[in-house]
């Protein structure tokens, strides 16, 4: 990599605030302030998972059955994580504020993708979080259910077992997880419609094509060639907190022992999901 033009410098290519129909296009990031929630995460009420409801025909005299009360609802939690983006450069190459800088925008152009990439994998750089698509929740006893167990699905046959499971699941309320490559396998089998700028299943679910997530199946496990894993998940939460700037001074960016430019934008993430979770393995050929 050359650390000086070979030409003249010009402005680099600007990019979009963040990558189109991604997770953060589906689920809309809560921003807290309060950092209380960084040190041991989030938690969030379950009560919405079915069934929770029940009918019965109104009589004259009154019916004499006994109507059921529902009392069972969970707690989830999801571990906190931080993204961050970075800038490292020998002092007199750049100025120390021009560090501050890239080192923010690297990370406003990527933590959607890293988000995506952690949220179905769990793992981070030093250790695992919880949940993950890989995994479920173990705080609320949810794990995948594997709705491909005798091998991959056409496109079709996987929308349509992912869709069942979420009308059982949660009402209007679910969400399908693929990676990029399968919008235009999608798109070709006739299989989702576009509304402003997201997409939709033909039953109305939306679909999140993360640039992050790898397609693995449950546990990490690789999908067969040719194929790939896609994840049903029930209604999700994403929370983070503002971008944090380390070292917040200028003055303090400069490791003077080394003559270096040390500067790194941080933010915390915690990323969750109610009532269930599914993995199904489908073709990746198109229509």
């Amino acid at each position: 990599m050359a650390f000086s033009p070979r030409g003249f410098l010009v402005p680099a290519p600007a990019l979009p605030s963040s990558p189109c129909h991604g997770l953060f296009e589906v689920v809309e990031p809560r921003t807290i302030t309060d950092p209380h929630w960084q040190s041991g995460g989030i938690e969030w009420e379950d009560f919405l998972c079915s069934p929770s409801v029940s009918g019965f025909v109104a009589e004259c005299p009154p019916a004499t059955f006994t109507k059921d009360a529902e009392r069972e609802f969970n707690f989830c939690h999801a571990d906190p994580f931080v993204v961050y983006g970075s800038f490292e450069c020998a002092t007199g190459g750049r100025p120390v504020r021009e560090g501050f800088d890239i080192s923010k925008d690297r990370l406003l152009a990527w933590e959607q993708w890293e988000v995506e990439r952690i949220a179905w994998t769990g793992t981070t750089a030093n250790g695992d979080v919880n949940p993950s698509f890989q995994t479920g929740n173990d705080t609320c006893g949810i794990v995948p259910v594997v709705l491909s167990s005798a091998g991959p699905l056409a496109a079709c046959e996987a929308i349509a077992a992912m869709e069942e499971f979420l009308a059982d699941l949660v009402p209007c309320g679910g969400i399908i997880h693929a990676s990029v490559r399968m919008a235009a396998v999608l798109a070709s089998h006739s299989l989702m419609v576009k509304e402003g700028d997201r997409f939709f299943t033909l039953a109305g679910t939306p679909i999140v094509f993360g640039a992050g997530y790898p397609g693995t199946g449950p546990g990490g496990a690789a999908p067969t060639a040719g194929a790939t894993w896609m994840v049903a998940t029930g209604p999700m939460v994403v929370v983070r907190g503002d971008v944090m700037m380390v070292p917040d001074k200028t003055s303090e960016a400069i490791n003077r022992s080394i003559n270096q430019i040390e500067v790194r934008a941080e933010r915390y993430y915690s990323v969750g999901w109610s009532c269930g979770i599914a993995m199904v393995q489908t073709f990746t050929s198109c229509g």
